[in-house]
Formats: structure tokens, sequence, C-alpha cells
């Protein structure tokens, strides 16, 4: 598994610890003052986040496993990775067919939903590229709708919100799986 943040700053600390020894050495040396010291633990910490968001495939569940071997069969990429969208945890490029998590939707415990909602995104761009609804009937309650209705107003002013609004409830269903996987195979041709 990749090394996680906490990972990150543990290893960081580590690091700082063979420059305080250095800068003992170098007390008047204006090489090591603490900017430089600064810039150094920056670039490390960079260095690792960098290596940390790699490709590789976190530990998935079973279902998480199943449906993403499902999308590629569709021709769909999924990758675990930082999505091009500055502050994204997922993204669905539909021009590649391209699926983003970022590493640190697992860090948080949300991996699972986003790899969901994306998924929804790839069978709602079947068969033609551009996102329709698939037209899932998903009850939820009031209270729910609420808060999709405001994360909706707030945050995606710049998209068809009834393909985000089924794909955020089809994402806390508990049969969501089933349901995008039923949705690619009547929506999406295999490759």
């Amino acid at each position: 598994m990749e090394p996680g943040f906490t990972e990150i700053a543990r290893l960081a600390r580590s690091q700082t610890a063979h420059i305080d020894t250095d800068m003992e050495l170098r007390q008047n040396s204006l090489l090591w003052n603490g900017a430089v010291r600064r810039l150094l633990l920056a670039l490390f910490v960079l260095f690792a986040c960098a290596n940390a968001n790699s490709q590789s495939t976190p530990n998935l569940d079973s279902e998480s496993k199943e449906l993403v071997v499902l999308l590629r069969k569709y021709g769909f990429k999924v990758l675990f990775q930082h999505p091009p969208t500055r502050g994204a945890y997922g993204l669905f490029k539909s021009s590649t067919k391209t699926i983003f998590v970022s590493p640190l939707a697992y860090e948080l415990g949300i991996g699972k939903q986003v790899l969901l909602h994306e998924a929804v995104h790839a069978a709602q761009s079947c068969p033609t590229g551009n996102l329709s609804v698939i037209g899932a009937k998903i009850s939820t309650s009031s209270i729910v709708e609420r808060e999709i209705s405001g994360i909706l107003y707030q945050s995606y002013d710049h998209v068809n919100k009834s393909v985000e609004q089924e794909a955020f409830l089809i994402q806390g269903d508990p049969s969501a799986v089933s349901i995008i996987k039923k949705a690619l195979a009547q929506r999406c041709r295999k490759r």
C-alpha cells in the first residue's frame, strides 16, 4: 500500500532530524538557515507525495475490484491518481473514457463512494459519450435530497444537475454496484 499522509509526515520528520544534525555543524553558514531547511523539507514532502500518488491500485474491497475490472472491460480507464481538476477527489473525463480517483479519497475513507460516483458517470456516458441520466429509481429521505441539492447548488454550476444528482443518489445506495453493472450492460458496449 502507498504511504499515507501520516507516513509521509513521519518520513519528513525523520529527514529533518538529519538536517538538524547537519545544522549543528554549520550553525554559522548562511546555506543552512531556516528558509533553506523549510525548502528542503517541502521538497522532500513533494517528492514523497509524488511517489505516494502513483497509479497503483489501493486496497479495494471485492465489490470495488469487480467494478474496476468490469469498467475496464467496457473500455474505461480507471486511474488511482489525483484528478487533473484541482480540489477534486474524483473525475470522469468522457472524451478519454477515464475515471480518476484520488488516493487521498481512500486516505479519508471515501474512496469507494468516489469510485461509485465516477462509475455512474461512466455508465451515463454510454452510448454517445455525452452524459445522460440512467433512469435508476432511487428513493431516499428528504434530508439526503436537501443535502444533495445544497451540494449541487454550491459546487456544480457547470454541469447537468440531474446527472450529478443521480450519481450522488446511486453512490449512496446499498445496491449501487449492481445498479451500475446493470446500467453498463444496458448502455455500453464491451471492447
